[in-house]
């Protein structure tokens, strides 16, 4: 199929819900029907769902988008389109974060599940920095369903590459460690980042390096302790504006025990749980969410699901 007719429209057009005539894709007129061209110049379509899909969005995209906000639509960083998504309103939002380039230092539990959720953020570019190497417990961490068979033993900045340059533009993953002389590497070009370490000395050393490069972030951290058999679960979640060090008293600090549980449980719902409220402080840190105190260190213990901002 290469055209399609619309009819019973008034004097064959078509109209904006502003009232302005669409023109778009029309090669014929008359007095009840309006005819569009769906057919590709360069190929032929794979199926019939591929051209139906072509179709609706010359006619729902530029009805809900371009002609309704009277701009040229904004291109988003994905590598594929989102119909419906030019409404002024919505557009607006999203610009708060569509120039940023957002590092995510971590690729575990927590930082893979933040990592998930950046990339569907509309950021202009994404970082993803891990030294380490997929294992079995990784597949039981992490989003999505990873095949065994193809990356048990290969880096997680790898997986974190591939998986998701297939939904976004500016993906990047780095199987590197970050030590303190190469913190420098991590913020080149940075202008959020997220920090998902393990360890305590390595988790300051990082956000140091950020901190001194003037680069707001959001510190995760979680705590897994046995206790009778069952586990106790707390996270933290602190907040690091420009200028400010009130952070360096709040950040997370897990003793051994936690270490060593964390690293023996697989609690998925737990680490997108901090994932989540990692994102969600950085959307109130750039506007998109309203807020009552700009700094924040948020406290949540699974025992009595008690979620404290206790300031910083």
């Amino acid at each position: 199929m290469h055209t399609a007719n619309i009819r019973g429209l008034s004097n064959g057009r078509l109209y904006d819900r502003s009232g302005n005539e669409l023109k778009a894709g029309v090669i014929g007129r008359s007095d009840s029907s309006l005819v569009l061209s769906i057919k590709l110049t360069e190929r032929d379509y794979e199926d019939a769902w591929e051209a139906l899909n072509n179709y609706v969005k010359q006619i729902y995209s530029l009805f809900l988008g371009q002609s309704a906000s009277g701009r040229e639509a904004v291109q988003r960083p994905y590598t594929f389109d989102v119909l419906g998504d030019q409404l002024p309103e919505a557009v607006e939002w999203r610009s708060l974060l569509a120039q940023e380039c957002v590092a995510i230092v971590g690729l575990g539990g927590v930082g893979a599940w933040i990592a998930d959720f950046v990339v569907k953020a509309d950021s202009r570019e994404v970082h993803g920095w891990d030294y380490d190497c997929i294992e079995p417990k990784n597949i039981l961490r992490m989003p999505g369903g990873l095949d065994p068979n193809v990356w048990i033993g290969r880096p997680k900045a790898e997986w974190f590459q591939e998986t998701y340059s297939l939904i976004h533009k500016s993906v990047h993953g780095h199987n590197v460690k970050v030590l303190r002389e190469g913190v420098q590497e991590v913020v080149e070009g940075t202008t959020f980042a997220f920090v998902a370490v393990d360890d305590s000395e390595d988790r300051m050393m990082v956000c140091d390096g950020l901190a001194n490069a003037g680069i707001p972030f959001v510190v995760a951290g979680l705590s897994l302790v046995r206790k009778d058999k069952r586990v106790k679960v707390s996270m933290r979640i602190v907040t690091a504006h420009v200028g400010v060090s009130s952070w360096r008293e709040a950040i997370p600090q897990v003793g051994q025990a936690g270490q060593d549980d964390y690293g023996s449980l697989d609690l998925p719902d737990v680490y997108s749980m901090a994932a989540g409220w990692a994102i969600q402080s950085w959307r109130k840190m750039r506007g998109q969410f309203w807020q009552e105190k700009r700094e924040e260190c948020l406290d949540y213990s699974a025992s009595d699901q008690c979620l404290i901002d206790r300031g910083v």
